[in-house]
């Protein structure tokens, strides 16, 4: 009875104190130690109801099944033929399945915590999948070595697939620009970036902002100034229209001395779409 309250530590506790109470008048006065004896040989003999077992970690998206494996603020753990296995020492944990729109990869969002904040990487499959590539994640701050590398991967995997309904999905995109039947990324609802994380912040300054108005206002204005800002608008502009006029692409050479307003242009132009700010 009291093992059913094993992934509820504050149920347990009270109801463990209760019972050893009650124990006592009995005359066995060391309960707690004989179900923790008890607990042990659940787990080594692998007959505990590991449906009971769920993610529960501070501050977590959702709750997964996790099936034989532990999974708290202590880490992630299970018992094997040799004892405790520690396939991580702090939260880890797949929340989101990216399945990219124009090539079919399924990559997956992985959260974990090491301290306060969770953070997020996107990784592929691929990688989650092989003990020796997935050692890569340590790049990002994730506790996997060459020693629990190999069951990190069991875990995710594990997880997965007994998450599979649970974990959501998306369509995801590592680039910008026409997405056939879809539209033009960014400007596309549910569709998530993930690609190479140097180009996120490219991807990420295109976006909606400031007051349009204002904007054309400025822009005609400087339109009036010379035939190089009007140069620069045009293509701009004329970009995103390469692909639904079945046209060609093309160049804009941009050449003069310095101090003649070419990064000005450029940024000029950019506004159109992203935010144009250096960087």
């Amino acid at each position: 009875e009291l093992y059913k309250l094993i992934n509820d530590k504050f149920a347990l506790e009270r109801a463990l104190t209760q019972m050893s109470e009650l124990a006592k008048l009995t005359g066995v006065k060391n309960f707690r130690t004989l179900f923790k004896g008890y607990c042990q040989n659940q787990k080594m003999n692998r007959v505990a109801d590991y449906t009971l077992n769920v993610t529960n970690f501070d501050g977590q998206e959702m709750e997964l099944d996790t099936g034989e494996w532990e999974a708290d603020e202590h880490g992630i753990t299970k018992y094997g033929q040799f004892g405790e296995v520690i396939a991580c020492v702090h939260p880890i944990m797949p929340v989101q399945r990216l399945v990219n729109i124009d090539t079919g990869v399924e990559k997956l969002k992985i959260a974990y915590r090491k301290g306060r904040n969770w953070r997020y990487v996107v990784s592929d499959k691929k990688q989650l999948a092989s003990s020796n590539s997935i050692i890569g994640l340590a790049d990002y701050g994730i506790a996997v070595t060459s020693e629990n590398a190999r069951h990190l991967v069991t875990y995710l995997h594990d997880i997965e697939n007994l998450n599979y309904d649970a974990i959501p999905e998306n369509n995801s995109v590592s680039r910008l620009g026409w997405i056939e039947g879809e539209g033009f990324s960014p400007y596309v609802d549910n569709l998530i970036f993930d690609g190479d994380l140097s180009f996120k912040h490219f991807f990420e300054s295109v976006r909606e902002k400031g007051k349009y108005d204002k904007w054309l206002t400025l822009v005609k204005r400087i339109r009036q100034g010379g035939i190089p800002a009007r140069i620069l608008l045009a293509a701009s502009f004329a970009s995103a229209l390469v692909e639904p006029c079945g046209g060609l692409p093309f160049f804009v050479h941009l050449w003069g001395g310095t101090e003649t307003g070419k990064t000005v242009g450029l940024m000029l132009a950019a506004s159109v779409w992203a935010n144009p700010e250096m960087g």
